[in-house]
């Protein structure tokens, strides 16, 4: 098992998110294998809560020039207030998850290709890793030794 991240305490213009205490977080590259482009590298808090996977806008830049596919999304959030997201598309993905020591250093934990994501895009300076990527892994939390496992 990993021990939880403590490095970042990020804002959440979606959703109001903090790591105190420490929490599990995975540093995460996403490749849109059809384009043959990566996304940057961005840390991702590990959010069961979460039903989708949301990233930092200002790594993707003006969405028009990105060279990727992206689309509105509108729903209504927890209080029943109609938004409007930005979300890339990408239909064919191969992710690379990273877990990050309590020292800041990466190490290669495993890559995994998926079909059909939508990464939200969000202000601050972490993203959210949600259930639309955990439910394709094995996920186990030991809170009382500030460690998890992800494969």
């Amino acid at each position: 098992m990993f021990p939880y991240s403590k490095i970042i305490t990020p804002p959440g213009a979606v959703l109001s998110v903090s790591i105190t205490p420490p929490g599990a977080v995975l540093s995460v590259s996403i490749k849109d294998k059809d384009k043959d482009k990566t996304l940057p590298k961005f840390f991702a808090l590990i959010d069961t809560g979460s039903d989708s996977t949301y990233m930092p806008w200002h790594l993707v830049g003006p969405l028009e020039n990105s060279g990727f596919d992206y689309n509105v999304k509108k729903f209504k959030n927890f209080d029943g207030e109609k938004k409007a997201i930005y979300a890339l598309d990408i239909s064919n993905a191969t992710i690379d998850f990273f877990w990050v020591d309590e020292e800041s250093r990466e190490k290669p934990l495993l890559i995994k290709n998926y079909t059909n994501l939508l990464i939200f895009l969000i202000s601050g300076k972490i993203g959210l890793l949600g259930r639309d990527i955990l439910n394709k892994h094995v996920l186990e939390f030991n809170g009382p030794d500030f460690k998890y496992k992800f494969t």
